[in-house]
């Protein structure tokens, strides 16, 4: 079954780390404003890698804390079914995904795609190396 997030449909800030806003998103089950795990000398920003539970691969988060560039450029999916989908061959932007400490619930959810022009950097993004399996 699909759902918004790896820890389902609903998401809080034990979760992972985002801007929570009850009063918006239904699916937000807060507490509202910056999640308290990022806050170091009064200041919100990113919290500790590990801070929340690992997701069903392992993967440390994937949803709020920062966003993620990704290999993919930025545009249009082609039509009809497909796994695995990929944008456009080339472009100037490229896809981030996962949310951050400063965006509400909405850009923490994995079908969520921004589109960030490199090398621009920002406390709310980042980048995830991965290697195939075997390497």
């Amino acid at each position: 079954m699909l759902t918004k997030w790896t820890c389902g449909n609903t998401i809080s800030e034990s979760q992972a780390s985002y801007y929570g806003d009850t009063n918006t998103y239904s699916y937000d089950l807060g507490p509202n404003g910056y999640n308290a795990v990022g806050q170091i000398g009064g200041s919100s920003g990113t919290s500790p890698v590990g801070s929340f539970a690992a997701n069903e691969y392992g993967l440390y988060d994937m949803a709020g804390n920062v966003y993620e560039w990704c290999w993919d450029w930025y545009g249009g999916y082609s039509s009809g079914s497909q796994t695995d989908r990929r944008g456009p061959a080339s472009g100037s932007d490229r896809v981030s995904r996962g949310g951050c400490w400063d965006c509400g619930a909405f850009h923490c959810r994995a079908a969520n795609r921004h589109n960030d022009t490199p090398p621009v950097g920002f406390n709310s993004n980042g980048f995830r190396s991965v290697l195939p399996s075997g390497q």
